[in-house]
């Protein structure tokens, strides 16, 4: 068998293995999730931090971060997955749940300092929830998420 040979069977063969994991909801192995929601949550915590800095800047808390938190963890769990499937999608909806309420947690914690701690999640949560605008957009972050990564 010559290398040219070697080479084809080794490209079909991982034509084959790339197919198979793109349309197979079950195909995930602990070993890929861990990894997968490893990414996804730095991802969240990463653009949390960024969101808090640039509302920080600004002045202002814009919902608007959302939407943009929520495509960059989908696009992080389907990179790091290398599977679009519904549990990937519904993993990175809920990091990206996740990362906006670390958004706010930091904010908080910003304003309050590290002495009051559970007022500052007591707050981050209460105001993630507090009006139509930001739930609004917290959903269609997760939504953005969800069909990224699916």
């Amino acid at each position: 068998m010559s290398l040219k040979d070697k080479w084809n069977e080794y490209k079909e063969e991982k034509e084959r293995k790339d197919y198979f994991r793109k349309r197979n909801d079950l195909y995930v192995d602990s070993i890929t999730m861990t990894k997968t929601m490893i990414a996804g949550l730095l991802a969240a915590i990463v653009g949390a931090v960024i969101v808090d800095v640039i509302t920080s800047t600004i002045g202002i808390r814009n919902s608007y971060f959302y939407i943009v938190l929520g495509g960059v963890v989908g696009n992080v769990v389907k990179y790091v997955s290398s599977v679009q499937s519904k549990q990937m999608g519904i993993l990175a909806a809920i990091l990206t749940v996740v990362g906006c309420m670390l958004a706010h947690f930091v904010f908080f914690v910003y304003m309050f300092g590290l002495l009051n701690m559970f007022s500052a999640l007591f707050f981050s949560v209460t105001s993630i929830f507090s009006d139509v605008f930001s739930i609004v957009f917290l959903v269609l972050g997760a939504c953005i998420a969800y069909q990224t990564a699916r």
